[in-house]
Protein backbone atom coordinates (compact mmCIF):
# COMPACT_ATOMS: atom_id res chain seq x y z
CA UNK A 1 0.00 0.00 0.00
CA UNK A 2 1.40 3.59 -0.81
CA UNK A 3 1.99 5.87 2.00
CA UNK A 4 1.46 9.44 2.39
CA UNK A 5 3.83 12.36 2.31
CA UNK A 6 3.94 14.51 5.69
CA UNK A 7 1.65 17.71 5.31
CA UNK A 8 2.34 21.18 6.70
CA UNK A 9 -1.22 20.68 7.60
CA UNK A 10 -2.71 19.78 10.80
CA UNK A 11 -4.22 16.58 10.29
CA UNK A 12 -6.31 14.12 13.00
CA UNK A 13 -4.43 12.43 15.35
CA UNK A 14 -7.40 11.40 16.92
CA UNK A 15 -8.65 7.07 17.19
CA UNK A 16 -9.71 6.55 13.82
CA UNK A 17 -12.58 4.03 14.29
CA UNK A 18 -14.95 2.21 11.83
CA UNK A 19 -17.56 5.21 12.27
CA UNK A 20 -14.96 7.58 11.54
CA UNK A 21 -13.71 5.19 8.13
CA UNK A 22 -18.07 4.84 7.49
CA UNK A 23 -17.84 8.83 6.98
CA UNK A 24 -14.64 8.65 4.70
CA UNK A 25 -16.16 6.19 2.77
CA UNK A 26 -19.53 8.34 2.28
CA UNK A 27 -17.26 11.82 1.71
CA UNK A 28 -15.31 9.85 -0.33
CA UNK A 29 -18.60 9.17 -2.72
CA UNK A 30 -19.02 5.71 -2.39
CA UNK A 31 -20.64 4.36 0.58
CA UNK A 32 -19.63 1.74 2.43
CA UNK A 33 -19.72 -2.19 1.61
CA UNK A 34 -20.66 -4.54 4.84
CA UNK A 35 -17.42 -4.74 6.85
CA UNK A 36 -15.42 -2.25 4.96
CA UNK A 37 -15.33 0.15 7.81
CA UNK A 38 -13.97 -1.90 10.11
CA UNK A 39 -11.06 -3.02 8.03
CA UNK A 40 -10.74 0.79 6.77
CA UNK A 41 -10.21 1.75 10.18
CA UNK A 42 -7.93 -1.37 11.01
CA UNK A 43 -5.45 0.63 8.25
CA UNK A 44 -5.54 3.91 10.65
CA UNK A 45 -6.19 7.29 9.18
CA UNK A 46 -2.99 7.59 6.45
CA UNK A 47 -3.76 3.85 5.28
CA UNK A 48 -6.91 4.80 5.10
CA UNK A 49 -6.82 7.65 3.06
CA UNK A 50 -3.60 6.10 1.10
CA UNK A 51 -5.31 3.18 0.35
CA UNK A 52 -8.93 5.41 -1.29
CA UNK A 53 -6.48 7.88 -2.91
CA UNK A 54 -3.71 5.50 -4.69
CA UNK A 55 -4.95 2.19 -5.02
CA UNK A 56 -2.75 -0.73 -6.04
CA UNK A 57 -3.65 -3.53 -8.55
CA UNK A 58 -5.69 -4.04 -11.64
CA UNK A 59 -9.09 -1.71 -11.41
CA UNK A 60 -12.23 -3.29 -10.49
CA UNK A 61 -15.13 -1.93 -12.90
CA UNK A 62 -18.11 -2.99 -11.85
CA UNK A 63 -21.44 -2.28 -13.63
CA UNK A 64 -22.54 -0.92 -17.30
CA UNK A 65 -20.12 0.94 -18.99
CA UNK A 66 -21.16 4.47 -19.19
CA UNK A 67 -23.20 6.78 -21.43
CA UNK A 68 -25.18 9.97 -22.09
CA UNK A 69 -28.42 10.46 -21.02
CA UNK A 70 -29.53 9.42 -24.94
CA UNK A 71 -27.79 5.64 -24.01
CA UNK A 72 -24.82 6.74 -26.28
CA UNK A 73 -21.34 5.53 -24.96
CA UNK A 74 -19.11 8.46 -23.60
CA UNK A 75 -16.26 8.84 -25.95
CA UNK A 76 -13.06 10.47 -24.75
CA UNK A 77 -12.17 11.67 -27.95
CA UNK A 78 -14.83 13.98 -27.77
CA UNK A 79 -14.78 16.90 -25.45
CA UNK A 80 -18.03 17.75 -23.50
CA UNK A 81 -18.30 22.14 -23.53
CA UNK A 82 -21.11 24.26 -21.72
CA UNK A 83 -23.65 25.40 -23.99
CA UNK A 84 -26.28 27.72 -23.69
CA UNK A 85 -29.77 27.05 -26.10
CA UNK A 86 -33.21 28.80 -25.91
CA UNK A 87 -32.17 29.79 -22.25
CA UNK A 88 -31.27 26.70 -20.97
CA UNK A 89 -27.54 25.78 -20.04
CA UNK A 90 -26.44 22.31 -20.45
CA UNK A 91 -23.44 20.03 -21.63
CA UNK A 92 -22.61 18.26 -24.96
CA UNK A 93 -20.20 16.69 -27.07
CA UNK A 94 -17.58 18.35 -29.39
CA UNK A 95 -15.31 16.24 -31.58
CA UNK A 96 -11.55 17.32 -31.37
CA UNK A 97 -9.99 17.03 -34.64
Amino acid sequence: MASLSSSPIATYAGRFTARDATRLLWRAGFGPQPGEARELAALGLDGAVASLTRPTGAAKLIGSPPHDDHGQPLDPINVWVRTTAGGLTGWSAQTSS
